[in-house]
């Protein structure tokens, strides 16, 4: 699956630390789990949106443990 990345790489990260690899990674076992295709724009929607949902179950559960 070799495609451009987006967001254009400057620095080789983007928000929460992702990488084009990563985000790649993410389409591969979409695809390859799932049966679905994604585009590159929509695997960094998906990736972001999947990394602050964990951020925030994270941040509940120490609240939680306080």
């Amino acid at each position: 699956m070799a495609h451009e990345s987006f967001p254009p790489s400057t620095q080789g990260r983007f928000a929460f630390g992702l990488t084009t690899a990563n985000v790649e990674e993410l389409r591969t076992i979409l695809c390859e789990d799932c049966g679905e295709e994604v585009s590159v724009e929509e695997a960094w929607s998906r990736a972001a949106g999947l990394l602050a949902l964990t951020q925030l179950l994270l941040e509940h559960s120490d609240l939680e443990a306080l």
